[in-house]
């Protein structure tokens, strides 16, 4: 009896992990990036098409506070993949633009990449984003790839990020 309940114990939590493990990537239909409005620092309006940028690039939403959010953006390291944060265009919701440089500056490996606040959160809802941490693959200005969720795993992560931005 107590096998038979351990099996299907083990069962249930091996089909709970595929199941979590199945929502953070999605593989989408290429589309193109969605109009919408965030601020820069200096309190100015940026619409997403400012944003693009020619080859391979990596769109991050995360919100603020958020641990999961906070690993994904230290999980750059600067002297390993140095190309990577100028590829990176980074927003950020429940922010406004007063509060963005502090928050940006939590990231000194981040300083070359594009900040903006979003303090409604318009581009997660124009996104169809799930809340937390979101990383779309960028290849000019068209969406390749996007997770979503409870992305923590600083190795993995900073993997996803180097490899999609240094390909070839």
């Amino acid at each position: 009896m107590k096998g038979a309940l351990m099996k299907t114990a083990l069962g249930l939590i091996m089909i709970a992990i595929v199941t979590a493990l199945a929502s953070v990537g999605e593989a989408i239909e290429e589309k193109p990036l969605p109009a919408f409005v965030v601020r820069a620092s200096d309190g100015q309006i940026a619409p997403s098409s400012s944003f693009v940028r020619e080859g391979r690039w990596v769109l991050i939403l995360a919100q603020q506070p958020c641990r999961p959010c906070d690993a994904v953006l230290g999980s750059v390291n600067k002297s390993e993949h140095p190309n990577v944060p100028s590829r990176m265009v980074v927003v950020l919701a429940g922010v406004d633009a007063s509060g963005l440089a502090a928050q940006a500056g939590r990231f000194r490996d981040l300083d070359e990449a594009q900040w903006y606040a979003d303090p409604d959160g318009v581009a997660y809802s124009q996104l169809m984003a799930t809340p937390g941490v979101a990383i779309f693959g960028m290849r000019a200005g068209t969406i390749e790839w996007s997770l979503n969720g409870a992305l923590s795993d600083s190795p993995d992560v900073r993997s996803i990020l180097s490899q999609w931005i240094e390909a070839p």
